[in-house]
């Protein structure tokens, strides 16, 4: 999971979402991921269904933290089996000073870099 959405509109998750899953097979399915009172939730939505997909994370992220696999499924069902075979997107987790350093002299620069909070 790479990305987390925190008080944000719809149309922002929209362009995101929209952003990393542009080049995805459109029956593909997103996993996400939200946090609950005690552990994580999990459902899948197909790609195809992206109004579907931003209404459900708006609606998450405006309750609780929430994540987004930016790989998506073949099935739905979460493992690294179900991945699809290509994604147009590479994330790192960059976890402290040293990584944030790293990615600001990494060439080429990213198209887009989305900042949890988290350290």
């Amino acid at each position: 999971m790479a990305t987390w959405f925190s008080g944000v509109d719809a149309k922002d998750v929209e362009h995101f979402l929209r952003a990393i899953f542009e080049a995805s097979p459109p029956a593909a399915f997103v996993e996400v991921r939200f946090r609950r009172v005690s552990g994580m939730g999990q459902s899948f939505h197909r790609i195809d269904a992206i109004g579907e997909l931003t209404a459900k994370v708006t609606a998450y992220a405006r309750q609780r933290d929430v994540f987004v696999g930016v790989i998506p499924r073949r099935r739905h069902r979460g493992g690294r089996r179900d991945l699809v075979d290509r994604a147009a997107v590479v994330w790192a987790d960059c976890d402290g000073d040293r990584a944030v350093a790293a990615l600001q002299r990494f060439e080429p620069q990213p198209n887009m870099v989305v900042a949890t909070g988290s350290v």
